[in-house]
C-alpha cells in the first residue's frame, strides 16, 4: 500500500480504466484535456476562471453530442452512409482547429 511506504505518488484508477476501456480516438482527447487542467491550475487562474473554463468545456461536448446526431440524420434518413462530399487536401484542417481550441480554451481559463 502507497500510505505504508509513504510516497505521494498516485495513479487515478478511473483514469487507468478510462485508458483501458475507451479507444485510443477518445483517450487522447480525454488526456489532453487533463493536461490543460493541470496547467490551468498551475497558473493559479481563480475559482472562477476554471468553472467558466468546465462550463465552456461542457459546451463543447454538448455541441460535439448535437452535431455528430445532425450528421447521423442523412445517413439515418438516405440510407447512405457515404453521403458526406469528400473534399482532397484537407487532412490537416481537423488538427489545426484542435489545436486551435485547446488554445482557446487555455487562454479562457489563464486569462487575468
Amino acid at each position: 500500500r502507497q500510505e505504508k511506504i509513504g510516497s505521494d505518488f498516485r495513479i487515478p484508477v478511473l483514469a487507468v480504466a478510462v485508458g483501458i476501456y475507451l479507444p485510443i480516438e477518445l483517450t487522447v482527447p480525454i488526456f489532453i484535456g487533463g493536461m490543460i487542467n493541470h496547467f490551468g491550475k498551475k497558473s493559479r487562474s481563480g475559482g472562477s476562471k476554471q468553472k467558466k473554463g468546465l462550463l465552456l468545456a461542457s459546451g463543447l461536448i454538448t455541441g460535439e453530442a448535437l452535431m455528430g446526431i445532425l450528421v447521423a440524420l442523412p445517413i439515418f434518413i438516405t440510407g447512405n452512409k457515404d453521403w458526406w462530399p469528400s473534399i482532397g487536401g484537407l487532412s490537416l484542417v481537423g488538427p489545426i482547429a484542435f489545436i486551435g481550441v485547446i488554445l482557446w480554451l487555455y487562454k479562457v481559463v489563464t486569462k487575468k
